[in-house]
């Protein structure tokens, strides 16, 4: 399973899911060689990130990799079940500012910890990292229309996942991901436990 969504759009919560299952994180296990060097962006992706699915083995890897041709050539050439997060931009943008207030090692930490809410978070939408090209909140709004534009025609077995809907029913969003997994022995009821 190749699990892709913005940061703060619920990828953790379906990682914690398909660690509950029994699935193995490919980036996480001592068992695999995780090799996500020579990247042009943080959030791209590698032949060798994925080269070592194995078809016999439950494993997954979490990723935040954005939309582009050649991210969308990697991971055609190696047949995965993918399933996407999404999550309503406003909400992402107010969990990544709670996120940068509370995380001292991130660059924007110490520009916005003293500002007043509005300010904070007009920063943290807008404040562009010199190393890349985009705003945040225009990256996060690219990332999710370019990849809701692209799955239907490129790939076969997907499941798309709202986050929004956790919210609303815990129980069937849980149930989405193990009929997708195709797992029947597990209750929904005793994951969101």
């Amino acid at each position: 399973i190749l699990c892709i969504g913005i940061p703060k759009s619920g990828t953790t919560l379906t990682e914690q899911i398909l660690n509950l299952v029994g699935y193995i994180p490919l980036d996480k296990s001592p068992f695999y060689v995780w090799d996500n060097r020579n990247l042009n962006h943080p959030h791209d992706i590698s032949l060798g990130m994925i080269k070592n699915f194995n078809d016999q083995k439950p494993n997954y890897l979490k990723l935040h990799t954005h939309y582009s041709e050649e991210n969308l050539n990697i991971i055609k050439k190696k047949r995965l079940s993918i399933i996407f997060s999404f999550r309503s931009l406003k909400d992402i943008m107010i969990s990544r500012y709670i996120h940068l207030l509370n995380d001292k090692d991130h660059r924007l930490y110490s520009s916005i910890k003293n500002l007043n809410l509005f300010e904070g978070f007009k920063k943290s939408m807008v404040d562009k990292n010199n190393k890349y090209e985009d705003i945040p909140i225009k990256y996060y709004a690219s990332w999710e229309e370019n990849w809701k534009k692209n799955i239907n025609s490129n790939f076969e077995d997907y499941l798309i996942l709202n986050f929004d809907e956790f919210k609303e029913n815990k129980g069937m969003y849980i149930n989405k991901i193990l009929n997708f997994l195709k797992i029947s022995d597990n209750n929904s009821e005793l994951i969101l436990k």
